[in-house]
């Protein structure tokens, strides 16, 4: 029997030895993987089931003859992963389906985040009836990670119609609010306008340089012409990026 253990154990250690090393691509639940070729020492499975950035709409309001303010309404349904960096690209098209005009950019979502992308001022050569927002899912920069954004509120809304060389502009004054204990730089603050049906009525954005803890921010944003403004149907989204570049 000793001949046969012998070769037996030859055979056994042969077949080992030629056994591919264990890896993340190899389609093996092996190596304390928690799912198959992800977690443990692979990459977390939550890249594996990763979903894509959602977009709920995309509308735009006429600033004048023109020009134009849009808006796209996106989530990030992934609640322990960030999209660090995405690019997006609103399609502005005509009664006819043409496309009159596209605007492009970048921008970030925290995990489980809905925000607003704003873009103001794009001019066509037609008026437009429809606008697209696309998202180039192939790019986006995703990392773990559950950080929301912080705590930055808005307050004091009042709007007022002034004339200015006989042209009336509507304003709506605010205030924004650090109620962290962190001072932040480059807050974007978003504002769309709702009307009675939640409907966009317009559209405005803007920048604080810097806002110190515990400080307050006014602010003013114009529309050119006098339309009613209901400040109970006003939506302010301040958003800071806390994600390094």
């Amino acid at each position: 029997l000793i001949p046969f253990i012998i070769v037996g154990v030859l055979l056994l250690f042969g077949y080992y030895q030629l056994l591919p090393e264990p890896t993340c691509l190899d389609q093996i639940k092996n190596q304390q993987e928690e799912e198959v070729d992800c977690g443990g020492p692979c990459l977390s499975c939550l890249f594996k089931h990763l979903q894509n950035i959602q977009v709920s709409f995309a509308k735009f309001a006429e600033v004048s003859v023109g020009v134009y303010d849009v808006v796209a309404e996106v989530k990030n349904p992934n609640e322990k992963l960030l999209a660090k960096e995405f690019f997006y690209e609103f399609v502005l098209r005509d009664k006819n389906g043409v496309i009159m005009q596209k605007t492009e950019g970048k921008s970030y979502l925290y995990a489980g985040e809905t925000a607003h992308i704003i873009e103001g001022g794009v001019k066509t050569r037609k008026e437009i009836a429809s606008v697209d927002f696309l998202i180039d899912n192939n790019r986006v920069s995703w990392i773990l990670g559950e950080t929301r954004q912080p705590a930055i509120f808005s307050g004091d809304k009042a709007r007022e119609v002034i004339k200015r060389d006989g042209v009336s502009i509507t304003q709506l004054r605010l205030k924004i609010f650090n109620q962290t204990l962190v001072d932040f730089r480059d807050i974007e603050i978003g504002v769309l306008a709702l009307g009675s049906n939640k409907e966009i009525n317009a559209i405005n954005k803007t920048f604080i340089e810097l806002l110190r803890t515990g400080e307050a921010a006014p602010l003013t944003f114009s529309w050119p012409g006098e339309f009613k403004i209901d400040t109970a149907n006003i939506f302010i989204e301040p958003r800071v990026r806390l994600i390094a570049n």
